[in-house]
């Protein structure tokens, strides 16, 4: 087995030192994140308000969905009025016509 030479080693001690402080830097970067305090209990909140939020968003389409098609039934029935308004306009009209007609 080969010796490490004093360079080899001081560029091995130099590479630790640096893994070091990488890894002091991402622990801090973590702590002051409030990542560490999150318990598995909040990311199984977390999940389930995430879950809650897209089931609500899908309740959303769907309550969007039937205004559409109340306010299209309420266009229709606006409109059946509006034909049996005007059918016993003319009604009363020819009614009108007709005893004017006879009358004389």
């Amino acid at each position: 087995m080969a010796e490490i030479t004093d360079r080899e080693f001081g560029a091995l001690e130099q590479e630790l030192k640096e893994v070091r402080h990488d890894y002091r830097n991402l622990k801090m970067i973590v702590t002051n994140s409030g990542i560490a305090s999150v318990s598995p209990e909040d990311v199984k909140d977390m999940r389930e308000s995430l879950n809650n939020l897209h089931n609500l968003k899908a309740k959303r389409v769907e309550i969007d969905n039937l205004k559409q098609e109340f306010n299209q039934f309420k266009t229709k029935v606006y409109t059946v009025f509006s034909m049996v308004v005007v059918l016993a306009g003319l009604v009363g009209w020819l009614i009108d016509t007709v005893l004017k007609i006879t009358g004389n």
